[in-house]
């Protein structure tokens, strides 16, 4: 179990927060960049000093800043994978992750890089130098030493960013296989909610430096508190002012026209509308309303990208929405930049938080 709790000022804002890490079940940080998320890594790794705090790790005392005790990084035996890898360039592959094993004789280190260079599957490359390698070798080296030390808690700094998308999804699936086999507590920062789900079962959203909401993906994803955690997971956001209807139903006043209905009971007030893109559908301009979907904005097409087998749709509307259909849907359509659209989902899709 790897336990921190921490308060320090950053340069906008104060870091506080908890969290507790069990290992087998990583946990990823997730929020835009400058939330205090890396600030959290270098803090457990002993590369930064809180102001106040305390951190343990499999009952050792990393950090009591009461109790006057602060272990220094070597000794914390963090295996810590920087956001750009952090290689040594004028050190082979293999020279590399020996630098994980200082830990070890001299004698025993030779034996040991080679085993984690065939578990991390970059033999061939031992004696290659970073500026060599790919982004998905250089982060498989990354990983090689920083496992090598058999740490107690490991620690990503967005993984994957510097992977292309083509490299991403593959060097993702072999990032979760490494994570489940080392067995140690992790926590891994991203801005990338979508990337955080593919590693993780749980995640806790910072904003300014504290968590405002904690859970498993989907938990988050459905009930999100905030519009801003509510847009972080993938919604689109729209700002309006919400009102109750006698039939129990919420109405939103959208900020530059139009108006919406959710299930959700809100407080009449400002609040934040969200809805996922694949439950916004698309119709003809003008198209006469049917079924149950309540919700009904004329929109013009801004963009058009097809993402794996879906097309992501940009609209214009009072304010920006992005609607995600089929390769079919797009193709009936006749979906171009300026085709006007009316864009259509249902009440019970809208999610409400305050404003």
């Amino acid at each position: 179990m790897l336990e921190a709790e921490l308060g320090t000022g950053l340069r906008d804002f104060r870091l506080e927060l908890s969290l507790a890490v069990e290992a087998g079940r990583p946990l990823a940080i997730v929020g835009p960049s400058g939330a205090g998320k890396s600030s959290v890594l270098r803090a457990i790794a002993g590369l930064a000093a809180p102001e106040r705090g305390s951190i343990r790790c499999s009952g050792r005392v990393w950090l009591d800043t009461a109790g006057g005790a602060n272990l220094p990084p070597e000794r914390r035996r963090c295996g810590y994978v920087f956001q750009d890898y952090a290689l040594f360039e004028s050190m082979s592959v293999r020279g590399n992750v020996a630098y994980g094993l200082g830990r070890l004789p001299r004698r025993e280190r030779g034996a040991e890089a080679e085993r984690m260079l065939d578990r991390f599957g970059i033999r061939a490359l031992a004696d290659a130098r970073p500026a060599e390698l790919s982004g998905g070798e250089r982060q498989r080296v990354a990983l090689a030493r920083a496992l090598a030390s058999r740490p107690t808690a490991l620690l990503l700094d967005e993984p994957l960013a510097a992977l292309d998308a083509v490299t991403r999804t593959a060097a993702g699936a072999q990032l979760r296989r490494i994570i489940d086999e080392a067995a140690v507590p992790t926590v891994l920062v991203t801005h990338d909610f979508a990337e955080a789900i593919t590693l993780v079962e749980k995640v806790a959203v910072l904003e300014e430096g504290r968590i405002v909401q904690r859970g498993r993906p989907e938990e988050l994803a459905a009930e999100p508190v905030s519009g801003f955690v509510a847009e972080l997971t993938g919604s689109v956001v729209l700002a309006g002012v919400a009102r109750m209807r006698p039939d129990g139903l919420s109405e939103v006043l959208v900020e530059g026209g139009g108006v919406l209905t959710s299930t959700d009971e809100a407080p009449e007030g400002p609040v934040c509308a969200a809805v996922h893109p694949w439950e916004i559908a698309i119709e003809p301009a003008g198209s006469a309303e049917h079924g149950s979907q309540r919700n009904r904005l004329e929109a013009t097409v801004r963009s058009v990208a097809r993402i794996g087998n879906r097309v992501r749709v940009g609209l214009d509307t009072p304010q920006p929405l992005v609607a995600e259909v089929t390769p079919q849907a797009r193709e009936q359509l006749g979906l171009a930049p300026g085709v006007a659209v009316t864009a259509v989902w249902k009440a019970a899709a809208t999610r409400l938080t305050p404003r």
